[in-house]
């Protein structure tokens, strides 16, 4: 409740005290002139006491749900609000000496506060002939010590790793949650019988023809916040002869 709530309800409270201060002014009083009260007498003072705290309940409950409205909506005024930078992809190219580019997704904050926990990750699940590639993972913030979770001042732009791509082997690679170095196994099964069909241990890496060239059944990157509603993109891969381009659009 806000503080113009209070001192209206204070003030409801306050205009029935005078009754009931004479209320226990005239029960005294009979009881130091008479010594004792009649109970008719009793009943008929105490009954205008409650007359005056019936009259004022209506307003201190009026007062009460408006104060409860009005802090809900200004919360609601204040919350963050994530959503997909414009620019939504930005690539760093390799550096020297090496032939990997890193793919980062942009989030920004467009609210009137800061968004806490903001944590991201990816779901993919391709399909390229019968076989479903699948890989979910908690991304990464493009930071000094690379936290899965990190918190998105108003009006900035964050940045998270959504994959590392190859140009020598056209190999893609998204990094896992288990700190700098680390990347996410992916899992493949048969699209019909949805059996497993790796032979040995799950892969960390998938040709990019596979994700430019497949049928995606899941393709999308989520960021939930701890006070603040989730955003999701849609995440499409195009690119030939060595090439890849990755778009992510926030889903409506």
């Amino acid at each position: 409740m806000g503080a113009s709530g209070l001192f209206q309800l204070a003030a409801e409270v306050a205009s029935c005290l005078p009754s009931i201060v004479d209320t226990t002014v005239t029960a005294d009083v009979l009881l130091q002139t008479t010594g004792t009260a009649t109970a008719d007498e009793l009943q008929g003072t105490f009954k205008t006491a409650l007359d005056g705290l019936v009259k004022v309940l209506p307003n201190v409950i009026t007062v009460g749900i408006g104060g409860l409205i009005a802090t809900a909506g200004w919360r609601w005024w204040r919350r963050p609000e994530l959503t997909v930078a414009s620019d939504g992809v930005r690539v760093l190219p390799s550096a020297p000496n090496e032939q990997t580019r890193v793919y980062r997704v942009r989030i920004e904050n467009e609210g009137r506060q800061a968004a806490e926990n903001c944590k991201p990750r990816v779901d993919l699940e391709i399909e390229t002939d019968g076989d479903v590639t699948d890989v979910s993972t908690l991304c990464r913030w493009a930071e000094r010590d690379q936290p899965t979770r990190t918190t998105i001042n108003v009006g900035e732009v964050a940045e998270f790793v959504l994959l590392e791509y190859d140009e020598h082997d056209s190999r893609v690679r998204f990094p896992g949650a288990d700190g700098s170095g680390s990347y996410a196994k992916l899992f493949r099964y048969d699209a019909d019988s949805g059996r497993n069909t790796d032979s040995a241990e799950p892969s960390v890496g998938v040709g990019a023809s596979q994700l430019t060239q497949g049928t995606a059944r899941e393709q999308r990157v989520t960021v939930t916040a701890e006070n603040a509603g989730s955003v999701t993109g849609t995440v499409t891969f195009d690119g030939e002869d060595g090439d890849l381009n990755v778009e992510v659009c926030r889903e409506q």
